[in-house]
């Protein structure tokens, strides 16, 4: 990635900054009760104590959880 002055982000191990935001957004997408995803998984999958369901087999699963 290009440095800053040349109009880059100056990011330069790009997978490993990826990884970190794909984290950061998974945790808030599982946290954040009022954001639209986890009204999204829990209208899917439900919740149990608080949390989203893992989802159970058949057509209700998800590789996602897997």
């Amino acid at each position: 990635c290009l440095r800053e002055e040349l109009g880059g982000l100056g990011v330069r191990q790009l997978r490993e900054f990826n990884t970190a935001l794909l984290g950061k957004w998974c945790w808030r997408m599982l946290t954040d009760k009022t954001g639209l995803w986890y009204r999204v998984l829990r209208a899917r999958y439900g919740e149990e104590a608080g949390r989203v369901s893992v989802g159970g087999g058949g057509q209700s699963g998800s590789s996602w959880w897997r």
